[in-house]
């Protein structure tokens, strides 16, 4: 899965996912021990954007973690110049620990963009996905309309009219 969602996300191409895949099918062992530090990876990145939504600093714990992370990805980088200007990109991902790293450091590169500060939490408690709020005003407060907004409106319209007919 993590392959699949690296190549739709295109941390990684088509070519880099065919490749790993096939490579998991006599790696196995390996495989399973990057993908563990792929989880890892996960609940600190979501640990730390649970503290950017609630705009507190992350664990001390945490944060040593994700520095770990990204310097380790620095050295799977290399700088390019593209578009006019310096760009640093992820060499080709030759591991499950390769995805780990370009992930890393995207994660690095939002947490120092400008796209940062327009990080949210969607306003659902049961939802707990964060998104960029690009609205004029900043008001956003779901992460989809359609299934979190619509549902609490729903539920506000539903509460105010049974408490009208008691």
């Amino acid at each position: 899965m993590l392959i699949l969602w690296a190549a739709e996300a295109k941390l990684i191409s088509h070519t880099e996912s065919v490749r790993l895949r096939r490579q998991l099918r006599t790696k196995y062992q390996i495989a399973t021990g990057e993908l563990t530090k792929a989880h890892r990876l996960r609940q600190v990145l979501h640990e730390m954007l649970i503290a950017a939504g609630q705009r507190r600093q992350p664990t001390s714990d945490f944060l040593a973690e994700f520095t770990q992370h990204l310097r380790k990805a620095v050295k799977s980088t290399n700088p390019e110049w593209r578009e006019g200007r310096l760009q640093w990109l992820p060499n080709p991902a030759k591991s499950l620990i390769s995805i780990v790293d370009h992930i890393a450091w995207r994660a690095g590169e939002f947490f120092a963009s400008a796209d940062f500060d327009r990080l949210r939490s969607c306003a659902n408690p049961a939802c707990g996905w964060f998104f960029i709020d690009r609205s004029k005003n900043k008001s956003r407060r779901w992460s989809m309309m359609r299934e979190c907004g619509d549902r609490a409106k729903s539920k506000r319209y539903y509460e105010k009219n049974t408490k009208l007919c008691k």
